[in-house]
């Protein structure tokens, strides 16, 4: 499954989150009462509708969070067992910091994997919004594999 068509998929699981790949709350009276909801961003959204499993792991070394935060060494983490690999190291410009920068300044270009939250808690993009930008990715990583699969075919 594509990581646009899971983020699609995951959409229709509940309302959107953020700040969190998945939290669950009452849906009343600051989340004290009624019937409890869960909400997804659009990567846990993904992950969710991929079936993607979580690892329980300890962190061997000091790393930059997910969110941006810091993961300290020994402390517990949730690792995602997905299938988007090599989809969610692809850097990427931001799209919505590229319409509104300071003369002078360049967007910003960090991981999909960072860039997908960004755009969801940042900008507050929909879910949906921010599948379109991901397929377009998508798209250009299809055709420069097969320009490279052609070249390889043409010149051996």
């Amino acid at each position: 499954m594509r990581m646009s068509e899971a983020i699609r998929l995951g959409s229709m699981l509940g309302p959107q989150s953020r700040g969190h790949l998945q939290r669950t709350h009452r849906k009343y009276f600051f989340g004290l009462i009624g019937p409890l909801v869960t909400e997804y961003c659009a990567l846990g959204a993904a992950f969710k509708a991929s079936g993607a499993r979580t690892i329980e792991a300890v962190a061997e070394r000091d790393n930059p969070g997910f969110r941006g935060g810091a993961i300290r060494k020994g402390e517990k983490v949730a690792i995602v067992d997905h299938e988007w690999g090599a989809l969610s190291l692809t850097v990427a410009s931001c799209p919505a910091c590229a319409l509104e920068p300071p003369p002078e300044a360049t967007p910003p270009s960090m991981p999909l994997y960072r860039l997908i939250p960004h755009l969801n808690d940042d900008h507050r993009w929909s879910r949906g919004r921010i599948a379109d930008f991901v397929e377009l990715v998508e798209q250009r990583i299809d055709a420069s594999q097969a320009i490279e699969v052609h070249v390889a075919v043409d010149f051996p």
